[in-house]
């Protein structure tokens, strides 16, 4: 499994059981807070553009997704974005969801964590990332399955309090052709 976009929980969750999790951040410190803030003691060290973390079934790439390759970070049997698409620029979306798409092989899952605001309340990142924009980014690549939605205002008092006044997070499993 990979992580596109780090939550510690997600990591920990899914290393817990056994599962080998990778992932790829673009700050090293995250990283870096990541292994201290679960108690692990991480080998590190450099192989091209990137930093690499590794403590059992945990390895972490410190760099740019976009320098991501199959050959630097090996082959994956899902993917988890829980905040990557929405911290990624609009202009560079479509890249990151070509990009995604050649680093992984038909049937791979994608499990999409999606955030929907109103775009003139806040800037971002985060940005919000609707239903429509999820299915123009991905239904050309694959299957899309809106899973879940959910009001999160109460939970997202940081948002709440740059403005956003309505608040859903959507869940999405997408399947690559």
């Amino acid at each position: 499994v990979t992580l596109v976009g780090m939550r510690s929980f997600a990591f920990a969750w899914l290393a817990a059981r056994g599962f080998r999790v990778s992932g790829i951040e673009f700050s090293e410190k995250a990283i870096a807070d990541f292994f201290q803030e679960h108690s692990l003691a991480a080998r590190h060290m450099h192989d091209g553009l990137f930093a690499i973390w590794r403590c059992r079934e945990i390895t972490l790439f410190g760099g740019d997704f976009f320098d991501a390759s199959p050959g630097i970070v090996g082959p994956f049997d899902g993917v988890y974005d829980r905040a990557a698409l929405a911290a990624t620029k609009p202009s560079d979306r479509r890249r990151y969801v070509e990009h995604l798409f050649d680093l992984i092989g038909p049937g791979v899952p994608i499990l999409l964590i999606a955030l929907e605001f109103d775009a003139a309340a806040f800037s971002g990142p985060p940005f919000p990332i609707s239903e429509g924009l999820v299915r123009g980014l991905f239904e050309r690549h694959g299957r899309v399955e809106l899973l879940e939605r959910v009001e999160c205002l109460s939970e997202n008092p940081a948002l709440s309090a740059k403005g956003i006044d309505s608040l859903s997070e959507s869940v999405y499993l997408i399947t690559k052709r």
